[in-house]
Formats: structure tokens, C-alpha cells, sequence
């Protein structure tokens, strides 16, 4: 009876072991090209299976229009710096002849040096030191006109003196003072020129000032909610 009972237990287990193993698990073995990714999904074709989601698309969409972007701004770049050593080529040549002509003008006489044509000198590049610049030089040659009229009515007044002093001054001569005139007159509509110059560069630089800001900041906005919408 015993023996009976070891055998029983015997077949019984034997057949316990052999549902385990027809309901076990099974694993499949697939070939992959050489040098790919073990932990990427091939066909067995052998080509990728593409898995993305509409956040992974989003994201390259994003890191394209980024890049795209960045080589736009690189290309600004550039062409800013061409245009600034274009710009400081021009302003070295100009200042160039401005020193050949102030050292010509040097062997000159002092009148002819006083009513030359350009009796204003280096500008300095701030617009609004130059505007100061430009009325004290206004400032400075109406003065002297006017000094030289009063030598001239002084001369009238004491002709008795002219006449003995070897040293007294004579009468300005009236072509002298129509170009004297003429010369602070043209002066005069130069300097409202070049005031009215400024005033209009100095508007157009800020107008390209604040749409450069509004761009940047329409830019730097638009990121900034790309941004956040990929990191929710």
C-alpha cells in the first residue's frame, strides 16, 4: 500500500512538472544589422520601426526652427561687421584728408585761415556735443563781426585820430564786410544742416532701436511659451 501511495505521488508530480514547462515562458530570437542599437525595434526586414509621439515631434520642430534661428542671426552678424569695417575704412580715409588739408592750410596766411571755408574743425561723434560744438562756433563769429563793426564805427567817429595814428585801425572796407556777411550767413545755414542731419539720424537710429527691441522681444517671448509648453 505504501509503495502504491510513493508511486501515485511520483506521477502526479512528474506531470505538474511538464505543465509548468508547456506554460512557461518562451523567448524569440531576432538578427539585427551589424553596428545597430540592440535596444532599438527592427522589422525583420531589417529596417528601424520609427516610434515617435507628437512631444518628440514637437521638440524637433522646435530645435530645427531654433537652429534655423541661430544661423539667421549668424548671418546678421557678419554682415554688421562688414558693414562696420566698411564704415571704419571710410572714416579713416576722410580723417586722412582732413589732416592733408589742415597741414596744407597750416602754411597759409592767418586771415585766409580765419575765413577759410571750414572754420568748424573735427566734430566730435556725439550728436549732442557736436550741436554745442557747432553754436559755440556760431557764438565765436558772430562776435568777431560784430567786434569788427565797432572798430569800423569807432574809426568814423574819431577820423581825425585815424588820419594821425600810424597804428589806429582804418575803415573796414564794405566788400570785406559783405563777405564776412556772406561768410557767417553760409555758416549759419550749414550749422541749421547739420542740426537738422542729426536730429534726423538720431530719429531713425532710435526707431531701428526699438523695432530691433520689439523683434527681440517678440523672439525671446515666443521661446519662452515653447518652452514652457514642452516642459508641461
Amino acid at each position: 500500500m505504501l509503495a502504491f501511495l510513493v508511486g501515485l505521488l511520483y506521477l502526479v508530480s512528474g506531470r505538474t512538472v511538464r505543465a509548468q514547462d508547456a506554460t512557461g515562458s518562451r523567448f524569440f530570437c531576432s538578427a539585427i544589422p551589424a553596428g545597430a542599437d540592440p535596444s532599438c525595434s527592427f522589422e525583420p526586414n531589417g529596417n528601424r520601426v520609427q516610434s515617435t509621439s507628437p512631444v518628440e515631434d514637437e521638440l524637433r520642430n522646435t530645435i530645427l526652427q531654433l537652429r534655423e534661428t541661430i544661423l539667421q542671426q549668424k548671418e546678421t552678424i557678419v554682415s554688421q561687421q562688414g558693414t562696420i569695417k566698411e564704415l571704419n575704412s571710410k572714416l579713416a580715409r576722410c580723417e586722412a584728408a582732413a589732416e592733408d588739408s589742415a597741414g596744407r592750410s597750416r602754411g597759409q596766411s592767418s586771415r585766409r585761415k580765419d575765413y577759410s571755408k571750414n572754420t568748424m574743425g573735427d566734430l566730435p561723434r556725439d550728436p549732442t556735443e557736436t550741436i554745442d560744438q557747432l553754436g559755440k562756433t556760431m557764438q565765436g563769429l558772430k562776435g568777431r563781426l560784430e567786434n569788427l563793426e565797432q572798430q569800423q564805427l569807432r574809426a568814423n567817429t574819431s577820423a581825425a585820430a585815424a588820419g594821425a595814428g600810424g597804428n589806429a585801425v582804418g575803415p573796414l572796407p564794405a566788400e570785406l564786410r559783405e563777405l564776412l556777411k556772406h561768410r557767417l550767413g553760409a555758416l549759419e545755414g550749414q550749422l541749421l544742416r547739420k542740426v537738422a542731419e542729426l536730429e534726423e539720424e538720431k530719429s531713425q537710429l532710435y526707431n531701428e532701436t526699438a523695432a530691433h527691441r520689439q523683434r527681440t522681444e517678440s523672439t525671446l517671448t515666443s521661446l519662452l511659451e515653447r518652452i514652457t509648453e514642452l516642459e508641461r
